[in-house]
């Protein structure tokens, strides 16, 4: 039977051993095409994030229920900026 002190060193060498699999350098997981196909992706898509549209919904949809139109809110609405684009995806086919 191990004692106390074995156990404990036996864990101590573990757990330094896991950490050091986290600490050593490690190779590009993505090759070079794949890194640039990924930045094309990137940039097709950029555009206010799903919470700024979320946020700007709830704002719109609290002031219509308590009736009040703030003129400076559209101004700075994420619906009003030139790079704001909706991209709708065709709904998914149903086969028979």
């Amino acid at each position: 039977m191990l004692s106390y002190a074995a156990i404990i060193q036996e864990r101590t060498l573990y757990l330094l051993h896991f950490v050091s699999l986290f600490e050593q350098p490690t190779e590009a997981a993505l090759e070079p095409q794949q890194i640039q196909a990924f930045d094309q992706l990137r940039r097709l898509y950029r555009g206010p994030s799903r919470l700024a549209i979320l946020t700007e919904l709830s704002r719109n949809r609290n002031s219509d229920k308590h009736g009040l139109f703030q003129p400076g809110s559209v101004a700075n609405s994420v619906f009003q900026n030139e790079n704001f684009q909706l991209r709708l995806s065709p709904p998914p086919a149903i086969e028979d």
